[in-house]
């Protein structure tokens, strides 16, 4: 239940108005979504690790066997693995935020850094000027 409480007027006049609502339906939304949450975040970190894994492995022991373009691909896909990995991290991060199972620290934060690593992290599409 939620309950509401207003106050009308003033003096001996003053007329209190109390609201009772069943929010039973809204609380059961709210947990199926955060259980949804949980098993994709979990259903999406599995493979993404085991991808990230493979990656650094044939990086490591195939590095001097492999011509430039495929290192080149292989940190690419080990940067953009890494990119979705730390997206669905945040998306768990936001869900315990909601929850208040994760507490929020503020911090001071310098924006061109921010926009610079933003910047950097474009990646041009072939065909497409920038």
């Amino acid at each position: 239940m939620e309950l509401t409480v207003a106050v009308a007027g003033s003096g001996p006049s003053k007329l209190y108005h109390a609201f009772v609502q069943d929010i039973s339906a809204r609380k059961h939304v709210e947990q199926l979504r955060d259980d949804l949450t949980h098993t994709m975040v979990h259903d999406l970190r599995t493979p993404l690790t085991s991808i990230m894994g493979s990656l650094g492995l044939l990086r490591l022991e195939r590095n001097e066997a492999l011509p430039v373009s495929e290192r080149q691909m292989i940190e690419i896909a080990e940067s953009n693995s890494q990119r979705m990995l730390d997206l669905v991290n945040s998306i768990l991060d936001v869900s315990r935020l909601e929850t208040g199972s994760m507490p929020l620290e503020l911090e001071p934060l310098d924006v061109s850094t921010l926009v610079s690593n933003a910047l950097q992290l474009q990646v041009p599409t072939p065909g497409r000027s920038s």
